[in-house]
């Protein structure tokens, strides 16, 4: 028993984690049986997630669609979508469900604590006393419907997961955890696997529910700045009093036994013609352990690091060097089960090459035990993964889901939740075993040398596969088909309407009244104002921000590069790409890369395309080298910052050969498998200079220049070094570079100091802006592919139609994004989501669906969005509630590093806080009128607007006629 019973709770354990600042108190509610952790400490980003254990027993994904359909209705809010009201009427900083193959986790997060108080009730009485209608049921995993008097699939789970098995990866993950977990819960895709997921009753659906949904089997962490006694009682008093100890067996993970058994297998995946076998993956993957032993846990991730975590890791330097593929599947380190797994593989390889992988792996393994692993290389590691702990940054994710996350990969499997968090004792023992010699290689031996507990899986491509898992699901549905009777096929047109009444009938006004939403009495008025300060300093351009840093200091250093031509600009992109990835004329790559491990937090570099009102294409771009690094490695941070601007080397050949064939892999797999990202691009190529140039280096015209100049290096490099020889020379000067700087006040002089030594060097130059972009043609565009899904693309550009830019536009975005566009494309038309993409300054808008069952039919959706708007009415509360949505997605927390770069981000794009401030008035200001005036842009959308859809051959060439040209990816 614990120490006392507090509103119903026993406290079982109470301490201070001093890593995250936490009082920690773990609590078990006596009634229930529901597990609870509480961090108390300063975050006013607070942090509620609710976990169960949900192993899945078959492929149908039950628990995926379960996280989907609890959030459609529930006791206290009966409304079709709770999820989606919180959406649209929130200040929340974190939204979301997450399926893992053996849990499911409910976590929301907010600064404010009403809003908090409101999503965490949403959310406890979803999983809880969710309303599982039998329509929810069917529109989040599937159900049988008429289209064009035939019999279909549709359903938003069924089409996720369609567009999640287009990736060849998706089908080489399976089969690996098929073999490698044959006789485990892994063995099943939790997710669900389509052919599968038909499969699924709803009598089973709800089944599930009632014996994975009690909080005997559930997980409860609160972080933050909280009042304890209130959520004690409240949990108790609202919900886990409600519940007994279960009469029914809790779900139980079964773990994979070890056999010492090694396995060979070979699996296939979709893909188009004249896919060449060099085009196969090939994978390794280890059982390895446990996360309840933490300390091994622990040097898992470390030794992780060491040998594939950057490209001088000694086994990911072998194998991209070994050219038996184009590009690492860096896997890693798998934690997240209860059963641990490290794997490695290749993308772009050769079946033959098989044997010759797997021989590489052991014999890279082998040396490093025989000979040791050099102590650069382990001290690279480490301080990598130090730095990660202790700088605690997770961009746009609050603090207390990551440590949650972290948790639960300890606590559901009985192991106590603090120890991972508990770093500072790891880090210290850790340090002692290097200390001592050959502990690593001992993990080498134990995990991978000795180890039998693996698989060696082949994936292949087949040009068949795509069409016979088509032809598969028509024969399916034809012979459900003519078995139905007439009073069947009426049955089924029933469901259909009841279904479509349900999606298209509006939440009534007291049903709506039911979820709790903050008042916009509570939003800032005004843009948080991030401290900058401009100077200059031996004729460079400095822009400092006083931010609490935790003795880190942030840099970019931000080059414009206005003054490359055109037509040289994918040189430019390449440039960036090889920069950090080369060694100098003293130290090679790989060395480089341990240095950058060992002194900083890390050094990169980025080509920044942005649209600005200061150019005349109302386009610019830079070249930013960013780093971080403590404040006591202050001066290596700037040697080796000195070293990337004037020491790189390219007279490395077969080095810049290996990262280019990565880039050409890489690429190709973005082309084939992130298809909305790829409609997006082209559509936006023709609708501004931003686009056009972001498109230039990212689409198939790229691929193809990256393959021309790999070929190019077998004979002659000299054209690569003449452009990149002048691209520096034109590029890398004072007149060009920003200094952008984030650190702690009392540091900002010695660090301005250093950095100033760093570009000293640099010419003086003279400072060029784009002019005019050629556009590319607007065309109709249609893009081939493997997959089963569309990702369907329109667009326009909205100055050019008139349209003056006003705050407004960001709620009209609420409106579309989380109403119209979310009920036509996802509820009713089944696909995974749809979203606009907005650029205030050059006018390019462009809607995309993503994962879409649908083609015309979004086409016809888009083009409706005129009418909708015309017919527009919104009652006042639920304008007040749009307003709120909206503001709270644009006032999200940020960290140092964050508004660092968003403050450069605005200086670049001539933006200032008299705007931003403007904006925001106009935006609070938004009347019914000003919504509906948009319709007459979206009239000429209707008209005249650009198509790019990437989808499946079957979808694309059955509309040929509605595109200008249609283009393969892929071959």
């Amino acid at each position: 028993m614990g120490k006392m019973l507090k509103a119903g709770f026993d406290l079982l354990e109470e301490s201070f984690v001093k890593e995250i600042s936490s009082q920690a108190k773990i609590y078990t509610h006596t009634k229930s049986g529901a597990r609870l952790l509480v961090l108390l400490n300063n975050d006013d980003n607070k942090v509620f997630c609710s976990s169960f254990k949900t192993p899945p027993e078959d492929d149908t994904g039950v628990a995926h669609i379960m996280e989907h359909s609890v959030l459609c209705g529930s006791k206290k809010y009966p409304v079709k979508e709770p999820f989606v009201e919180l959406m649209k009427g929130s200040l929340n900083t974190f939204l979301n469900a997450m399926t893992y193959p053996d849990k499911t986790i409910y976590p929301v997060a907010s600064r404010n604590l009403m809003d908090f108080r409101n999503l965490v009730d949403v959310y406890m009485d979803a999983v809880f006393f969710p309303e599982l209608a039998e329509e929810a049921f069917e529109q989040e995993g599937w159900h049988h419907e008429f289209e064009n008097d035939s019999i279909t699939y549709k359903g938003v789970v069924f089409n996720e997961m369609k567009g999640v098995f287009s990736s060849p990866e998706s089908y080489l993950d399976m089969a690996t955890n098929r073999e490698l977990f044959d006789k485990s819960t892994y063995r099943y895709e939790s997710g669900g696997y389509p052919p599968a997921i038909t499969d699924l009753s709803y009598e089973s659906y709800l089944k599930f529910h009632k014996e994975k949904y009690h909080p005997a089997n559930s997980w409860i962490i609160l972080y933050g700045d909280l009042d304890e006694d209130y959520w004690l009682d409240y949990l108790d008093s609202e919900y886990l009093s409600k519940f007994s100890l279960p009469d029914f067996k809790l779900p139980e993970i079964i773990s994979q036994p070890l056999l010492d058994e090694v396995k060979d297998i070979e699996c296939f995946y979709p893909a188009v013609e004249e896919t060449s076998e060099d085009q196969s993956l090939i994978l390794m993957s280890f059982i390895v352990g446990t996360p309840a032993d933490v300390e091994k846990n622990f040097a898992m991730g470390v030794l992780d690091a060491i040998l594939i975590g950057s490209a001088g890791s000694p086994l990911k330097k072998a194998l991209l060097e070994s050219k038996f593929g184009k590009d690492t599947l860096d896997y890693g380190y798998s934690n997240e089960t209860m059963q641990t797994s490290w794997s490695i593989g290749l993308r772009d390889s050769s079946p033959t090459n098989k044997d010759k992988f797997v021989k590489l792996v052991f014999d890279t393994l082998s040396k490093l035990c025989e000979e040791g692993i050099p102590d650069k290389i382990v001290a690279a590691a480490m301080n990598s993964c130090e730095f990660q702990l202790r700088e605690a940054n997770f961009g746009s994710y609050p603090k207390g889901l990551i440590y949650s996350m972290n948790i639960m990969s300890r606590w559901l499997y009985d192991g106590c939740p603090l120890q991972g968090l508990k770093y500072e004792g790891l880090l210290k023992d850790l340090k002692k075993k290097i200390k001592k010699g050959n502990y690593f290689e001992s993990l080498i031996k134990e995990h991978f040398l000795e180890n039998k507990n693996y698989i060696i899986a082949t994936c292949k491509p087949d040009e068949d596969m795509g069409k016979q898992l088509e032809d598969e699901e028509k024969s399916e549905l034809k012979e459900f088909e003519n078995k139905l009777s007439e009073a069947d096929k009426a049955e089924i047109l029933k469901r259909n309407e009841v279904l479509l009444k349900r999606q298209t009938t509006p939440d009534s006004i007291e049903a709506l009244a039911t979820i709790p939403r903050v008042s916009v009495k509570d939003l800032n008025r005004t843009v948080e104002r991030i401290p900058s300060e401009e100077l200059s300093y031996d004729d460079i351009k400095y822009i400092y921000h006083d931010l609490p840093s935790q003795k880190v200091s942030y840099l970019h250093l931000d080059f414009d590069c206005g003054s490359v031509a055109i037509e040289d600009f994918k040189w430019l992109s390449l440039f960036n790409s090889l920069m950090i990835k080369c060694g100098t004329k003293d130290i090679s790559y790989d060395e480089f890369a341990q240095d950058i491990s060992i002194e900083t937090g890390g050094i990169s570099s980025t080509l920044n395309i942005y649209s600005s009102y200061l150019t005349e294409s109302k386009t610019g771009c830079s070249l930013s080298v960013q780093g971080k690094a403590m404040l006591d490695k202050t001066e290596p941070f700037c040697d080796l910052l000195s070293k990337v601007l004037f020491e790189v080397d390219f007279s490395d050949l077969a080095r810049i050969k290996t990262v280019i064939d990565s880039m050409i892999s890489r690429l190709n797999n973005t082309l084939q498998n992130n298809g909305d990202r790829v409609a997006k691009n082209i559509i936006s190529a023709s609708l501004s200079a931003t686009g056009y140039l972001s498109n230039k280096i990212s689409s198939i015209e790229y691929l193809e220049f990256l393959k021309s100049v790999r070929e190019k290096l077998n004979s002659s490099s000299e054209e690569l070094y003449e452009k990149f020889k002048m691209i520096k020379s034109k590029v890398f000067t004072k007149a060009n570079l920003i200094v952008n700087l984030a650190c702690d006040n009392e540091d900002f002089e010695f660090i301005k100091q250093s950095i100033s030594q760093v570009v000293k060097p640099l010419a003086v130059g003279q400072k060029q802006s784009f002019g005019k972009v050629e556009l590319a043609p607007k065309e109709n565009i249609g893009i081939s592919s493997s997959g089963s899904v569309q990702y369907v693309a329109k667009g326009i550009n909205f100055l050019e139609l008139g349209y003056k830019n006003h705050g407004c536009f960001d709620l009209l975005n609420q409106l579309l994004s989380t109403g119209y566009l979310w009920e036509k494309v996802r509820v009713q038309g089944g696909a995974y989501g749809c979203y606009l993409s907005f650029d205030k300054i050059s006018g390019s808008l462009v809607l995309t669906s993503y994962r879409d069952p649908n083609l015309e039919e979004t086409i016809q959706v888009f083009d409706q969005i005129a009418d909708y708007l015309e017919n527009l009415e919104v009652t006042q509360d639920e304008f007040e509630k749009l307003i709120i949505g909206t503001v709270g997605r644009l006032d999200g927390p940020m960290t140092t590093s964050q508004k660092s770069k968003l403050s450069l981000n605005r200086y670049l794009a001539g933006v200032n806080y008299e705007d931003l401030d403007k904006r925001r008035e106009e935006l609070l200001n938004t009347k019914l009128e000003d919504l509906k005036e948009f319709a007459k842009y979206f009239r000429e959308l209707a008209k005249h607007g650009s198509i790019c859809v990437h989808g499946s051959e079957t979808k694309i060439k059955a509309v040929s006629s509605m595109f200008d040209k249609i283009l393969t990816v892929g071959d």
